[in-house]
């Protein structure tokens, strides 16, 4: 390894993608391999990037992401990546009354508090609808 990566390397914190990732899979009940394939990795890579502290490319951070249902660019800030403009929310269109909700849904830092509220919501929205 070369002194310029083992610079990169030092100041990478796996800590805070860890606490995510762990969490995602717990709710998803998905051991590291499970979690690695479905994301269409090898196998060990949530061991590598989790448990060794190894940071994950972009690609294996989008893919990933889609995996567990989350937006690429909450897992990429918190390697250090800068976010794409491709997994930007869009809201063009958007009914003005909805903007303060999105902006708190938005504000909810922890990504699988965000999942279950979220799925809270549509769970009152499908009970709303059938009752209809």
């Amino acid at each position: 390894m070369n002194a310029g990566r083992r610079r990169q390397n030092r100041k990478y914190d796996p800590k805070p993608l860890a606490q995510v990732v762990r969490r995602l899979m717990a709710e998803q009940e998905l051991s590291d391999r499970q979690a690695s394939l479905r994301a269409g990795l090898d196998r060990a890579a949530i061991y590598r990037y989790l448990d060794l502290g190894q940071r994950p490319s972009r690609d294996a951070l989008i893919a990933l992401a889609d995996s567990f249902g989350v937006n690429p660019n909450d897992l990429l800030m918190l390697v250090g990546y800068k976010p794409l403009v491709a997994f930007e929310k869009v809201r063009a269109g958007v009914p003005p009354e909805l903007e303060g909700l999105l902006a708190r849904l938005d504000a909810i830092q922890d990504l699988v508090a965000r999942s279950r509220v979220i799925a809270a919501v549509e769970t009152l929205l499908d009970g709303w609808k059938n009752s209809t």
